[in-house]
């Protein structure tokens, strides 16, 4: 009897089978105009994505708001995978510098992925008399809000 029961529930968990995915276009939100650093890494990797998935991975430039209008289009879309969305370590900081973005990154957004890692610099004017990053921090700690 004990057999019979566990071969049953073998056949019966055999149909269990998540889906395949993706079953249809999936749409991958950037938050900057086309052309730009974000854009342009998103479309590159777009198509590998495609390839590799068997279903188009379409780039949907959402600009505005430094991000926010393309993060509050993912917020609103269903949770699927059908809808995601290239963002960056900036997209975290949205609600701290604009009072109008009324999503919270961290408890909203699940992250899947890294696609890269980009560099950045500080650059001042030649003239500015700071040539590091601390001597950088020490001359806008000594004059605030200049």
């Amino acid at each position: 009897m004990k057999i019979a029961a566990a071969f049953l529930m073998l056949l019966v968990s055999a149909t269990g089978y998540a889906q395949d995915y993706p079953q249809r276009p999936v749409r991958v939100l950037v938050g900057y105009g086309a052309g730009g650093g974000m854009d342009a890494i998103t479309r590159l990797v777009a198509p590998k994505l495609s390839a590799a998935l068997g279903q188009p991975f379409v780039v949907e430039n959402r600009p505005g708001g430094a991000g926010s209008v393309a993060a509050e289009a993912l917020v609103a879309s269903a949770p699927d995978g059908y809808t995601l969305m290239a963002g960056e370590s900036g997209t975290l900081a949205l609600p701290s510098l604009n009072s109008r973005v009324r999503i919270d990154p961290v408890k909203e957004f699940a992250p899947v992925g890294s696609i890269c890692v980009l560099p950045m610099a500080f650059v001042v004017n030649p003239k500015l008399p700071a040539k590091t990053t601390a001597e950088l921090i020490a001359l806008l700690k000594a004059s605030p809000g200049k």
